[in-house]
């Protein structure tokens, strides 16, 4: 799955994002069941397989859950053990309503980034873009690459720790202890939940062990889907937006430099006429209301081939208009870009920030109780899970004042 996300979408160019903004987005909700790819909604059985794999995605959050809360009911005597497994709850519930949010949203998504493909193009293209506005989508990319690889890290540092660490310290004990013990170490699993008699013996510590292993990367993966996703979106609408005030800016020298160019081509033409013979005289009396002769009718007929040449038909030529109009519906297709982005991480912001909320007050809590039995390792991974999107918003809430 990593290194799918790191290909992001280098075998099928047809799937690119604008630009590749959105590649391993992409990859993350398909690995995430939240979103197929071209190949898999062309094939009738390959996206019913992909919806079976989408629901049962989400119903893996139901036993895990379930034992949780259990869990919570059994210690509910000790504050450390139960705001440790409520910490654990709140993530599992945060993140299996986003996941349900988004399979929801899915066409509303699809649309999305179809638009993000094709939604300027149209508008760019009549534009006089230069060096100076690809290098400001240039910088956005860069912006976004940024952002999406300090997710990454962020998040295999934390599945690392969640993961890899409890095996490895379960392996660790059973080397050193070899008779059997009633204690359950709670480091030995990557979060607490009620556990069946003999859950920390082989072979049912490895298949809980495995069942937590897949619904934690699930979870994960589309942590960075969806986080990273909305930076990407809100980067790249905010670098659009700075094409048009560039734009718009620079007015005065697109619109003058197209006037000096009609104004040279006028008094070349007007010269030509003032000072010509025969045909151009022809025309230049045909301009000027002259009355025709039997003699210059058929040479006049030829005029009309020619009427581009007429001055009052280059003053009329709409550049400066052109200019001005194809800079409005570029302004019109962004506010539209806008509200489409808003409709789907609008809501999703709001379950990330009300639950995230919990999380870091829980977080607090835990750092003012103490460890507890789960070990610090995880404690300090919980901390980075919650703490590093936070640090990440502000950062970016500062660079977006900014843009």
């Amino acid at each position: 799955m990593v290194f799918g996300v790191f290909r992001a979408s280098r075998n099928n160019p047809h799937e690119e994002s604008s630009g590749g903004i959105l590649d391993i987005q992409l990859k993350c909700f398909l690995y995430g069941a939240i979103l197929p790819n071209e190949n898999i909604r062309s094939s009738p059985w390959k996206l019913r397989m992909f919806n079976l794999y989408s629901v049962c995605s989400l119903l893996m959050y139901v036993p895990s859950v379930s034992a949780q809360c259990y869990a919570l009911y059994l210690e509910s005597e000790n504050i450390t053990e139960l705001t440790d497994t409520f910490f654990t709850i709140i993530a599992a519930l945060l993140h299996c309503s986003i996941s349900s949010y988004l399979l929801t949203q899915r066409k509303a998504l699809e649309h999305l980034v179809l638009k993000t493909n094709e939604a300027f193009a149209e508008f760019t293209s009549k534009l006089p873009l230069e060096t100076k506005h690809t290098l400001i989508m240039s910088d956005a990319k860069k912006k976004i690459r940024q952002y999406t690889l300090i997710f990454i890290i962020s998040i295999v540092i934390t599945g690392f720790l969640w993961l890899a660490i409890p095996n490895i310290f379960w392996h660790i004990h059973n080397a050193k202890e070899k008779d059997g013990e009633d204690k359950i170490h709670w480091e030995h699993l990557s979060y607490r939940m009620w556990l069946p008699p003999g859950a920390l013996e082989h072979p049912t510590y490895h298949f809980i062990y495995t069942y937590q292993v897949v619904l934690i990367i699930n979870l994960l993966t589309d942590n960075i889907g969806y986080n990273s996703m909305y930076y990407a979106l809100t980067i790249y609408t905010a670098a659009h937006f700075k094409v048009l005030a560039t734009l718009l800016e620079d007015i005065d020298q697109y619109i003058t430099s197209s006037d000096n160019t009609k104004s040279s081509e006028q008094n070349g033409i007007r010269s030509f006429l003032d000072g010509g013979t025969g045909f151009a005289t022809d025309m230049l009396s045909k301009l000027s209301g002259q009355d025709e002769t039997d003699s210059n009718r058929k040479k006049n007929s030829q005029l009309e081939e020619y009427h581009s040449l007429d001055p009052r038909h280059i003053t009329s030529i709409p550049i400066a208009e052109d200019y001005l109009v194809n800079c409005v519906k570029y302004h019109q297709a962004l506010l539209q870009y806008v509200e489409d982005v808003d409709a789907i991480f609008g809501t999703l912001l709001f379950i990330f920030f009300s639950l995230n909320g919990v999380m870091m007050c829980l977080a607090v809590v835990l750092s003012t109780l103490g460890k507890g039995s789960t070990g610090s390792i995880k404690f300090m991974s919980g901390v980075i899970t919650v703490w590093i999107p936070t640090f990440l918003i502000c950062w970016f809430g500062e660079h977006l004042t900014d843009e």
